[in-house]
């Protein structure tokens, strides 16, 4: 489980998503998706994984504290403020900033590819997973957590998009 935000969440991070990632139903979520992921991933002992759109690197630190060796790639800099993370939780995690579009990573580079609750965000989205298919070794797994169009959190998203939220 995620530890208590005033230690996991750095300041530096977009207020907005800050402010969410604090909230009761932010650190719910965080659980219960982290959960989820790891279920999906299965044992991540010694598996290559890139964690496209990591994000703040909550899943990318549990899953390097659980054996893998894990790359995480993520468009906004500010976000990539994960390494404190890492670093308080004694693992290593390479976190890079980058585009989901152009991966800078050679074909077959990593056993599993997660992208949760990112692809919503990406532009080109079938670009996106091409590429994430692409750097995905065959056989291995590519697992995507994301939003349901028709979801209570979806409209939730679009509504207080339509009063002004930037997330």
């Amino acid at each position: 489980m995620p530890a208590e935000p005033t230690e996991d969440i750095p300041a530096s991070l977009p207020d907005a998503y800050w402010e969410w990632r604090a909230g009761r139903l932010g650190r719910i979520t965080d659980a219960l998706e982290e959960k989820l992921i790891l279920y999906a991933v299965g044992p991540p002992s010694a598996l290559r994984i890139l964690d496209a759109g990591c994000g703040d690197a909550v899943l990318a630190v549990a899953l390097a504290q659980r054996g893998a060796a894990v790359t995480g790639v993520d468009a906004n800099s500010r976000m990539l403020a994960g390494r404190a993370r890492a670093l308080a939780s004694g693992v290593t995690v390479d976190l890079l900033q980058g585009d989901m579009r152009t991966l800078p990573f050679a074909d077959g580079s990593f056993d599993v590819v997660l992208a949760t609750t990112v692809l919503c965000f990406v532009d080109d989205t079938p670009r996106a997973v091409e590429e994430m298919v692409r750097v995905l070794r065959p056989g291995g797994r590519l697992v995507i957590g994301e939003l349901g169009r028709w979801s209570l959190w979806a409209a939730k998203r679009r509504v207080s998009g339509w009063l002004g939220s930037r997330v």
